[in-house]
């Protein structure tokens, strides 16, 4: 059962609307499960179609405590868990995943495009592969912790979610998204500065942050500003072999 609904839980965003959010996907996720009795079919149904909105990799909380409620006679409480979590989990999965891990991916693709035009291709391998692998492995390690804590503890689900603000990952994402960022920024710096156009790196990395800065409600910032990193990535390696040329 654990696997089927870690699996179906993908799909959580996959009908969302305006009207429900993520309702028909959870309502999905949860289909099997809600299926196993005949008794009181329609209102578990229902109930597992009202409104809910989080961050996607931890709507496993959510359906985990479901399947738990339901089987616990607890049916009248859902509604209240679900309009209860919906911002305590958006928060805790925006910061951690859109405001560090995500973030801190992109300067380790942007720090090994630079290793890899100037020719260290395995450190340039690396740093992308940890970037790519340490985002997923703790994606889906946190998809999978929020399904089986929602499972165990049902209506407590929020006892999980306040050890997961309070986790030292938090802090240790910052921390590591600082220090990258650093690295790339010191790497790029040198390479403009051999070429004699150390001003259009000063310039390119102030606009791309001003304009960032000015666009979070539409959700443009975070592209644009690894984007703009990107850019600024191949411009320091581009004019770093023009000036060793």
């Amino acid at each position: 059962m654990r696997a089927s609904l870690f699996l179906r839980s993908f799909f959580n965003q996959a009908l969302i609307n305006y009207r429900g959010m993520t309702h028909l996907g959870i309502l999905w996720a949860l289909l099997p499960t809600l299926r196993k009795r005949d008794t009181g079919r329609r209102a578990r149904m229902l109930r597992a179609f009202g409104f809910f909105n989080s961050h996607p990799y931890l709507a496993g909380y959510i359906i985990g405590a479901t399947v738990r409620m339901e089987e616990d006679e607890q049916g009248e409480l859902l509604e209240r868990l679900k309009r209860a979590s919906v911002a305590p989990l958006g928060a805790v999965g925006d910061r951690l995943f859109w405001y560090y891990l995500k973030p801190l991916s992109g300067v380790l693709a942007c720090l090994g495009l630079i290793l890899w035009l100037e020719g260290f291709v395995t450190a340039a391998l690396l740093c992308i592969g940890v970037g790519i692998l340490g985002y997923n492995i703790l994606h889906l390690w946190i998809r999978w912790r929020g399904l089986v804590r929602g499972l165990e503890l049902g209506s407590r689900i929020h006892l999980d979610i306040q050890q997961l603000t309070r986790h030292p990952l938090n802090l240790w994402m910052g921390r590591f998204f600082a220090l990258f960022s650093g690295i790339f920024l010191g790497t790029s710096f040198m390479e403009v500065q051999l070429s004699g156009h150390s001003w259009a790196q000063i310039l390119g990395l102030g606009a791309v942050t001003i304009i960032s800065w000015q666009l979070p409600e539409r959700g443009w910032a975070l592209p644009l500003f690894l984007g703009g990193l990107a850019l600024l990535a191949l411009l320091s390696a581009n004019l770093g072999v023009t000036a060793h040329g």
